[in-house]
């Protein structure tokens, strides 16, 4: 037998094996572990096969030990070495059972069994079963085809079964299930393709008995797979001879339609910054292409985008850049984002808030040093120069911000225009303060001022915490720890000529640091919470108002409009549509419900009122508890009232 992993007497001679408590022999296909589902389907075809024939079978579940074999060498896998036991002692039991009543040898069997089965179910069946039972066969058959290739050698495998196999190869592809109407099925056709709907509309498409002929040369350059021509070369549908004569060419209206609805948003953009557009057009450029590129690049980027297409301004911003090499030609390496790792990001990205908080607790600390160690020691003449250091201070962080600036950017500076690169030497140089401005925010001058008063009030609370509780009541246990002298350290290896306590100091003030430079997140939380609270009280978040019939109205315009746009896209049918749809219209007295949510109210109504034992009046109120059921009876009432109105009103009687 032909084997990558040895030969059937080797493999079946190894030693002892343990019997299985936990399988069952007809359901081996269920105990397969993760690691080897692929040979799923072999076991599949050997079950299926095990009534016509079980030698062929015991060739399908050997071939699924090679392969189980090969895929885990060393039977690592979770759950590997026990099927792999179970599968090879049914192995060892079937050798000998399966090759009575059959051919001498494994080749001629499989050969045999192989052309009976092409010829009985897929040569004479593929006019007489349906699809899902020729899926199943042309499966069955790709299975058998690839053990019999592993028992017979390729030179020896008979010339017809090869001719079956290709024949296999070609056909099973229109078995294969698509979200897509099988058009050029063969054999008996779906049950979809029977409906009336799918009937009336490939006949309309089919209708071209009156249209000229497409060249022969259209014909001919037309690939198979994108149009599957009869047996004469005709054409089989409208599509087809549409695309065969024109080249489902868009017209030039079309093209420009969909540049200016897409890219409307871009030249506001380009507008607003006052940037002159990359979409560029050349003389001698073909125009309809060019825009499809300038189109599918602007896609392409907004289906790479995630999150980011919720900001359209950075789209455009990256649209802005890459349309510039559509037409540029050579480009530039794409080398712009090039990470250094460092834990210096940490205050490359924050680096305002970083200055800001460390300029704070370099003033605080000048002012609790002070010797009253009061808020109003900062208008004092000397702690207020001492106050003024911050400027300095700031000056050496933002000259630290820019070095690291220009350090983390050093790799991608191979692709970065001259301007750029001047910019960073520039910043480096000055080095100077920065005020950063908010600009584009699109909110009203009191939703500003909220947002402004909620940070000061923040800030003012957590600098005053971190002055009154941390900074402060360290200073005068700092003072006399500094000013203690040490004549003899215990450790003397360690700290040699040290007559001071600079490293208690520094034990002490370590954790204060980091929890002032942390519990802005914390004062964050605190503050949200109630001024949230207070927000939602005052809004009557999560209370439901009663409705009014205005805003029935307005929201009955909205929702209708979103169902009809989604049977527009047929994505709900008529039916579907009615039981959702709101009107438009209804009275001072009743508002008319969609038909879905009212489902089951007056059954259930109907119900409470016939095993409801009491005052009329508690069992209105019950109902009216819902607001649905309430709307869904008085609408029932008012509708048989203007029936019966209709049908006993007599005009005569009037007269």
């Amino acid at each position: 037998m032909a084997s990558s992993s040895g030969t059937k007497s080797d493999m079946l001679t190894k030693s002892p094996f343990r019997q299985p408590t936990m399988v069952d022999d007809t359901k081996d296909t269920e105990i397969v572990p993760p690691s080897l589902d692929s040979i799923v389907p072999i076991l599949r075809v050997a079950n299926e096969l095990e009534k016509d024939n079980p030698r062929v079978a015991y060739l399908c579940r050997f071939h699924a030990f090679e392969r189980a074999h090969s895929l885990d060498p060393t039977s690592m896998g979770r759950g590997s070495r026990q099927f792999k036991t179970y599968l090879l002692n049914r192995l060892k039991e079937e050798e000998e059972t399966t090759k009575q009543g059959h051919a001498t040898n494994d080749p001629k069997e499989i050969q045999m069994f192989y052309r009976k089965f092409y010829e009985e179910n897929i040569k004479d069946g593929l006019h007489i079963k349906n699809p899902e039972e020729m899926a199943k066969i042309y499966q069955i058959a790709t299975v058998l085809y690839d053990v019999l290739k592993t028992v017979v050698p390729f030179e020896k495998i008979d010339k017809q079964i090869i001719r079956y196999a290709k024949e296999v190869e070609k056909k099973k592809e229109h078995y294969t299930h698509y979200n897509i109407l099988p058009l050029h099925s063969i054999g008996p056709k779906p049950a979809i393709m029977e409906l009336p709907e799918i009937k009336a509309a490939i006949s309309a498409l089919r209708k071209i008995g009156n249209l000229p002929n497409p060249s022969s040369q259209s014909i001919s350059n037309a690939p198979h797979s994108l149009m599957p021509l009869d047996e004469d070369n005709s054409v089989p549908d409208l599509l087809d001879w549409l695309w065969l004569v024109f080249g489902f060419q868009l017209d030039y209206d079309t093209v420009q339609h969909l540049t200016n609805t897409i890219f409307k948003n871009y030249h506001s953009w380009c507008k607003y910054l006052h940037l002159k557009s990359n979409l560029k057009f050349p003389l001698n450029a073909d125009l309809q292409q060019l825009k499809l590129l300038y189109i599918g690049l602007y896609l392409l980027i907004w289906g790479e985008a995630s999150n980011i297409r919720f900001m359209p301004e950075c789209i455009c911003y990256i649209f802005h850049n890459r349309a510039n090499q559509v037409t540029a030609g050579k480009t530039k390496p794409k080398t712009n984002f090039v990470e250094v790792r460092t834990f210096w990001h940490l205050f490359r990205s924050f680096d305002r808030m970083w200055i800001f908080l460390i300029l704070a607790f370099q003033a605080m600390v000048i002012v609790a040093w002070s010797p009253s160690g009061s808020p109003a020691a900062f208008f004092d003449e000397d702690v207020f120069k001492s106050v003024l250091s911050i400027f300095i201070t700031s000056a050496l962080l933002n000259y630290l911000q820019v070095t690291l600036d220009i350090i983390l950017s050093w790799k991608a500076w191979g692709s970065l225009k001259y301007t750029e690169i001047f910019r960073y030497l520039l910043k480096f140089a000055v080095a100077a303060p920065k005020l950063y401005v908010g600009r584009g925010m699109h909110e009203d001058m009191f939703s500003l001022l909220k947002y402004t008063l909620f940070w000061i009030l923040l800030l003012i609370s957590k600098l005053a915490f971190s002055f009154y509780v941390e900074i402060l009541p360290l200073i005068g246990p700092t003072k006399l720890i500094m000013g203690l002298r040490v004549g003899n350290y215990e450790w003397y290896e360690f700290f040699r000529k040290v007559n001071h306590n600079l490293g208690v100091v520094i034990s002490i003030w370590a954790p204060i640091v980091l929890v002032y430079f942390t519990d802005t997140q914390i004062w964050y939380t605190i503050f949200s919470t109630i001024f949230g609270g207070i927000h939602g009280a005052f809004s009557h978040l999560g209370e439901t108002a009663p409705c009014q019939q205005k805003d029935i109205a307005k929201f009955s315009k909205v929702w209708n409009e979103f169902i009809n746009c989604m049977r527009a896209e047929d994505l709900i049918s008529n039916r579907e549509r009615d039981l959702l749809l709101l009107p438009y219209f209804s009275s001072e007295t009743v508002v008319q419900w969609p038909p879905f949510m009212l489902a089951s109210k007056i059954a259930i109504a109907l119900d409470m009122a016939k095993d409801f034992k009491g005052r009329d009046a508690d069992l209105s109120k019950k109902i009216k508890n819902d607001l649905y059921m309430h709307s869904a009876v008085t609408e029932c009432y008012k509708t048989f009232r203007e029936l019966l109105s209709y049908l006993l009103d007599d005009e005569e009687d009037k007269l």
